[in-house]
């Protein structure tokens, strides 16, 4: 990309490698660490998807999830075809209770990329949620299909089915 952040050996980073060392970081459970480093590139990109997606989800992480819908809004009004933003802007509607938004975001998520089995699983626990077990069926045997090792949607899967008297 072209631009850079500086980094602790001294020498300038471009915006990949920073993004890379944040999400090792991120994804290792450093925070803080992934914070600080998302935020420096949004010093240099205040547009950058990939940052301001990866701060909401920080900020789902830590329980602020009204910071993570406007975070995650902002990724996507970015990029709009983004769909693990879509997806996770449904995971913080869902935890504020707003479930009808959320459904909405796993479907937009869908529609983007018809195979990511985990918007096919969030979407059956919203549509669980709402008493909607059928359709809830539905979308936990598609996740399967996506990624057959997915055993929370297996789980589900039974329960939806057990709700629906089809043991």
């Amino acid at each position: 990309s072209g631009q850079t952040s500086s980094s602790s050996q001294g020498r300038a980073m471009s915006i990949d490698e920073a993004m890379g060392f944040a999400l090792r970081h991120h994804q290792a459970g450093n925070l803080d660490l992934a914070e600080t480093v998302y935020r420096q590139i949004l010093g240099f990109h205040p547009d950058h998807p990939e940052s301001l997606h990866l701060l909401g989800v920080i900020a789902l992480q830590r329980g602020r999830h009204q910071e993570a819908v406007t975070m995650i809004g902002r990724a996507i009004k970015a990029r709009p075809g983004f769909a693990d933003a879509h997806s996770n802007l449904g995971n913080a509607l869902r935890e504020l209770g707003r479930l009808d938004e959320a459904e909405q975001s796993y479907r937009r998520a869908i529609s983007l990329n018809s195979g990511f089995a985990m918007a096919h699983y969030n979407l059956g626990n919203v549509l669980m949620a709402g008493n909607r077990f059928d359709e809830a069926a539905k979308s936990f045997t598609t996740a399967l299909a996506c990624s057959p090792n997915l055993l929370e949607a297996r789980i589900n899967l039974g329960n939806a089915l057990r709700e629906l008297g089809r043991l």
